[in-house]
């Protein structure tokens, strides 16, 4: 980012390229942000378990964050498999992140807050 910011200042002759990439970069964050992408691969994958009664439990529970709040039913369905596979990979992925890599204030988000609140009231 501050190479492209530089970029604009010190070189007019490619300021106007460098300037569309730089709001092109910005506007493809910010799509991203908003997709929220694991939210809607964990929202499709509801969608073919309602359809077909087919899911991975196991890779819905790897996914970020983002996903819990369209998962956590998983966690109360009446299938015990889907419960067991969901909730030991969903295990796995916390035990994960309350290594020191991850308890730092750096890593806090509002996705993992939101997370930690909805596991914690649906105990």
């Amino acid at each position: 980012m501050a190479f492209l910011i530089s970029k604009i200042y010190l070189d007019s002759r490619e300021s106007n390229f460098t300037f569309k990439v730089f709001l092109l970069l910005i506007a493809f964050l910010a799509f991203t942000n908003v997709l929220n992408p694991d939210a809607y691969v964990a929202r499709q994958n509801m969608r073919r378990y309602s359809a077909t009664g087919k899911i991975d439990a196991r890779y819905l529970g790897s996914l970020s964050d983002d996903a819990l709040p369209v998962t956590v039913p998983l966690l109360k369905n009446k299938d015990s498999r889907i419960r067991k596979q969901y909730g030991d990979r969903l295990r796995e992925t916390i035990l994960l992140e309350r290594r020191p890599l991850f308890s730092r204030w750096q890593s806090l988000n509002l996705s993992r807050w939101r997370a930690k609140e909805i596991l914690r009231s649906s105990d």
